[in-house]
């Protein structure tokens, strides 16, 4: 899936006015038959290409352009079946775009605004990178180092065959750590359009500290 996405993002980057705005269209059209689930991936594909190709272009895009991109993203994004508000924000040559669109609450009339809170998700994982490279930077850690050096006890069981989880291997999602701890919560995402999973989730983590997940 990186690879497509990657070789789809240079051939738009590399394309013409004209022919970018064909193979945008081209991928709209593809979300009208495809999953739930691949249809918010397309959308953020959308996001990111609209993104790329005014970043990747020699002339400077007009700010409204940017916008009017972002505003349909945002309204596409809204249509998706578990999906009722948004908010994107962008900065882009220095000035900042910022869209809300959609209802707080399913049915009730309110829609984000800029003091909405939203959990940061897998924004964590760029501000934690960020982190590490700035330690990395400061010689306050390594990226080889055993990540058993930082944590209170023993835990033989982050390792492999006598190789250690490291740093980098936190940093670049290659532990061998399941994707979501404990491991029923995988199943219970393996379908997160059912409206029950919320519910299940909480009663996981409910029972689930600190202790647990160094246990792994």
């Amino acid at each position: 899936m990186a690879g497509t996405c990657e070789r789809q993002f240079l051939k738009l980057a590399c394309a013409g006015d004209e022919e970018q705005e064909t193979i945008i269209k081209g991928w709209r059209m593809q979300a009208i038959s495809i999953t739930v689930q691949n249809r918010r991936w397309f959308n953020y594909l959308l996001l990111s290409a609209a993104l790329l190709a005014t970043g990747c272009t020699r002339e400077l895009v007009p700010a409204k352009d940017l916008g009017a991109d972002i505003d349909e993203v945002a309204a596409i994004l809204i249509e998706q079946p578990l999906l009722h508000s948004t908010s994107i924000g962008v900065v882009y040559r220095g000035k900042e775009f910022i869209r809300h669109r959609g209802d707080m609450e399913a049915g009730k009339p309110g829609p984000p605004t800029d003091a909405t809170l939203y959990e940061i998700g897998s924004l964590g994982k760029t501000l934690a990178g960020t982190l590490m490279a700035n330690a990395v930077l400061e010689h306050r850690l390594g990226l080889d180092d055993d990540v058993r050096i930082y944590l209170h006890g023993d835990y033989p069981n982050l390792q492999y065959k006598g190789d250690p989880i490291r740093i980098r291997h936190l940093l670049s999602h290659t532990s061998g750590l399941p994707n979501m701890l404990p491991e029923q919560a995988n199943t219970v995402l393996a379908d997160f359009t059912d409206q029950r999973t919320p519910r299940e989730l909480n009663a996981i983590y409910a029972r689930y500290g600190k202790a647990d997940f160094f246990r792994v």
